[in-house]
Parts: structure tokens; C-alpha cells; sequence
């Protein structure tokens, strides 16, 4: 079981600002498959973000079988710490493009020093140059890593739950 409300609100940016509430799905192996293994959350809203805020469009998630590669360069997006080993506040939405570095059926993984995201950047997405969603920050150790877990491997967990739009 999972220690987590079953609902929750999405506050969109601009002015004014709009909360739309909705149900919450956390993985079922959250707690049962290892460290984070299956660190993967989402909520589907009451009400699409895009028909109460024009200005927000969902990305969607990339097909189960373009499966990034190591070498593939893809953008990391969040909200998280800054600067060196993310000592600074946020600053707002930020975006790093790396290459991949390591993957495998539970990982995509980037490691470069001074390069990687940070606190408060989890959930957030990884984006391949099809501007498609292939993975969801995890963890970082704020040096030189940053951890995602990849869409292609919880691909039919994602589009098992009630929400289609994803």
C-alpha cells in the first residue's frame, strides 16, 4: 500500500492561476520492486488543464517501442535547486539537453559533472526530440547523476488506469 491521498490538485502557472482536482495513480510496485525502482506517479485530472487554461498543452508519452538509446540526447525539464551541487532556489521552469548515458529496463540515466537535475526536479519529464515524454525523474546525488525511470518499461501500467489521454 501506498502511503498517498488518492487525490490531489495541479495549480497552473500565469495569472490567474487555475486548480483543477483529480485522482491520484501510484505505481503498485512503488514499495515492493527495489530502491525507487518504480518511482512513478500521476494524477488524471477532472477537467483536461488545456480546456480551463489555454496556454497548457500536454505532452504525451512516447510509444512503447522507441525506447531511447545511449548516446540519444534528450531534455531534462523541472522545477528544482540550482547551481553547484543544487545550493540555489528554484528559479522556475529549467531544461538541461544530455546524452544518455546508461539505460536499461528500470533507468535512464545521465551522469555528468555539474550537469543533472536536482531536488524538487522528481516527476518531472525527460523529452526525446519527438517532444514525446520517455521517462520521470527519480533521484539524483546532486554531483554528478540524475536517475529517470523510463515510460517504455511501464508502458501498459500507464495506459491501463481509466485515463486515455496520455
Amino acid at each position: 500500500s501506498q502511503d498517498c491521498s488518492t487525490r490531489a490538485t495541479f495549480t497552473t502557472g500565469g495569472d490567474p492561476a487555475v486548480s483543477i482536482a483529480g485522482d491520484v495513480y501510484v505505481h503498485p510496485e512503488y514499495t515492493a520492486a527495489g530502491w525507487l525502482r518504480k518511482d512513478l506517479a500521476f494524477v488524471h485530472l477532472d477537467t483536461p488543464a488545456y480546456q480551463v487554461a489555454s496556454d497548457i498543452q500536454p505532452i504525451p508519452v512516447e510509444e512503447r517501442f522507441r525506447i531511447p538509446k545511449q548516446g540519444e540526447l534528450l531534455m531534462l525539464v523541472g522545477y528544482g535547486l540550482t547551481g553547484p551541487g543544487c545550493s540555489q532556489p528554484s528559479t522556475g521552469k529549467m531544461k538541461l539537453s544530455l546524452r544518455v548515458t546508461d539505460i536499461g529496463e528500470d533507468h535512464i540515466r545521465f551522469r555528468y559533472d555539474n550537469r543533472h537535475s536536482c531536488p524538487g526536479d522528481s516527476g518531472g519529464p525527460v523529452i526525446n526530440q519527438n517532444g514525446r515524454v520517455v521517462g520521470v525523474a527519480s533521484w539524483t546525488n546532486s554531483s554528478d547523476e540524475s536517475t529517470y525511470r523510463p515510460t517504455h518499461s511501464n508502458y501498459d501500467w500507464i495506459f491501463s488506469t481509466p485515463q486515455s489521454n496520455r
